[in-house]
């Protein structure tokens, strides 16, 4: 049962990757998007944010589980430094992933500055991302 929910799991990662990637294709003006672009853009931090909780959420907790640790009763923190410990995570990059996704978050519509910002971060998380997620799933 575990095994095909982190199956099920790591395929939703992949699907968000895929479409973050997908919209990442369709963006060649940082500075000065287009509405198009804009809505790319939207979709990329939407997608970080999603695979972000779902890592956190279920997936690791799940992998964790698979390998024989029993994740019952045990606070985030412990479970991260079994990931790191297992070479599926840098602790320090990932609280740099959470920091973002809470940020984004908290976004305002009208702060187009900060917005831009947290895409550009996104972006280049997701690719930490799916190295993590590649780790989980070779490894399972």
């Amino acid at each position: 049962m575990g095994v095909r929910r982190l199956e099920r799991y790591i395929e939703e990662a992949f699907l968000h990757l895929q479409r973050a990637n997908e919209a990442l294709m369709e963006i060649k003006d940082y500075e000065n998007p287009s509405k198009i672009e804009r809505f790319a853009m939207e979709v990329v931090v939407f997608r970080f944010s999603k695979l972000q909780d779902l890592l956190g959420q279920k997936i690791f907790r799940t992998y964790l589980e698979e390998i024989g640790f029993s994740t019952t009763g045990v606070s985030f923190d412990v479970i991260l430094k079994e990931l790191q410990k297992a070479g599926v995570i840098d602790i320090d990059r990932w609280a740099l992933m959470r920091e973002l996704r809470n940020a984004i978050a908290h976004e305002y519509p009208e702060d187009e500055e900060s917005q831009l910002k947290n895409f550009r971060l996104a972006a280049k998380y997701l690719q930490e991302m799916e190295e993590i997620v590649k780790r989980i799933a070779d490894a399972a």
